[in-house]
């Protein structure tokens, strides 16, 4: 797989989450499997379960918001 690791949300001594980039444009069985159908795409996970997703462009409260909720 296309995976570039590009950070990790740290809170206190414990990492709380981590943002992965992949590029669907060279990793069609990710993009399948997630059924990402336009990029960007954001896929929040928690537990290994989808929680959330947005599409296209969206503020930087709105992604805080929905990691928010899931950590």
């Amino acid at each position: 797989a296309n995976v570039d690791l590009r950070t990790e949300v740290q809170v206190g001594d414990e990492m709380e989450a981590k943002v992965v980039k992949v590029n669907i444009n060279f990793d069609e069985e990710i993009m399948d499997k997630y059924e990402v159908m336009a990029s960007p795409t954001l896929v929040f996970f928690k537990g290994g379960e989808e929680k959330g997703r947005t599409r296209g462009l969206v503020k930087k409260a709105e992604i805080e918001e929905k990691l928010g909720a899931l950590l």
